[in-house]
């Protein structure tokens, strides 16, 4: 790992100032031969990051300029180099945790540096949206969704990938494990334990695989300790790779990358007051049998969990949350 992050050295050029040349500094990574890679600020006040470049590499290099983040080739003071730079300043945070990882790819000397930092800007590229547009997440998706964040950020520190997080693909539930399903409800502490359905097939496990209902409890609170930002940057602390499709889960449900590093408040805050779990077995209380090939479409319908105790299925103990 790097010991000082890209932020921080982005930020450091930029109290500076402009210039008339690039100013750089040194990240601490060094490629053989002792050429260092380095961070810089471009006259026209573009941040970008350098990576020295063996010929055989840089001759098959060709810049590429398709995004906000252009690819192009130069040689300073005699020395090949291949330069990444962001032309939108207001996707800073994302892309100092992009080149982050570009850091910590190189740090790790690989036998094609150019070639690795390529691949990984074909991945991360996409993530990168022409402008960050506030979230756009009413109250109550934006309870769902950081109840689902919660429980991933659990599933990955048991060992889980990220990509059993399936909901934001579509898929019937949540999340899918080799033996289990998952499906997360949340609701506000003003509306008890009720929670909305949506679709005849829910809250139906897959065949031979066991459904597991969880039903968190929120209180919208200014001083709040969980939102979707501090829990999306948790699981981003803790997820050993493919943070990008991680991210691109989150755009896909409405969350631009971006915005996890505002300084501004983009996310409501919540404080957690209570979760109960639920197997869904055969009696647990939900709308079953409907031929979803007819004419009846888009079913919604509110299941009221409240006594929860009473409800079949309940589970006295809590695996995920106290």
């Amino acid at each position: 790992m790097i010991m000082r992050r890209s932020l921080e050295l982005f930020n450091e050029l930029a109290s500076d100032g402009l210039s008339s040349l690039d100013r750089r500094i040194s990240t601490g990574v060094f490629l053989p031969q002792h050429r260092d890679v380095s961070l810089f600020v471009s006259p026209a006040g573009y941040y970008g990051i350098s990576v020295p470049a063996r010929e055989d590499e840089f001759s098959k290099i060709k810049n590429d300029r398709s995004s906000v983040i252009t690819l192009t080739k130069a040689n300073t003071n005699g020395c090949n180099e291949v330069r990444l730079t962001l032309t939108d300043s207001s996707q800073i945070q994302l892309f100092a945790y992009f080149t982050d990882q570009i850091l910590d790819f190189l740090n790790n000397q690989p036998l094609s540096p150019i070639a690795g930092v390529k691949q990984l800007l074909e991945r991360w590229r996409r993530l990168f949206a022409k402008g960050s547009a506030g979230s756009q997440l009413s109250k109550s998706e934006e309870l769902g969704l950081l109840c689902e964040l919660e429980v991933l950020l659990e599933l990955i520190r048991r060992g889980e990938h990220v990509m059993c997080w399936v909901g934001p693909t579509g898929a019937r539930h949540d999340f899918k494990l080799s033996r289990s399903s998952i499906e997360c409800k949340a609701t506000s502490s003003v509306n008890g334990l009720r929670v909305e359905v949506n679709g005849s097939q829910q809250l139906e496990p897959l065949e031979g695989i066991p459904l597991l209902l969880i039903a968190r409890v929120y209180d919208e609170h200014p001083a709040g300790e969980l939102s979707v930002q501090t829990v999306a940057r948790q699981i981003l602390s803790e997820v050993p790779v493919d943070e990008d499709l991680f991210l691109e889960r989150l755009r896909g449900i409405g969350v631009e990358p971006s915005l996890l590093w505002s300084t501004e408040t983009q996310f409501r805050q919540f404080k957690a007051i209570g979760a109960y779990e639920f197997d869904v077995v055969e009696e647990f209380p939900r709308i079953k049998g409907i031929d979803t090939s007819s004419r009846l479409q888009d079913v919604r319908y509110k299941l009221d969990l409240s006594d929860p105790d009473s409800v079949p299925g309940v589970r006295e103990f809590n695996e995920f949350f106290d």
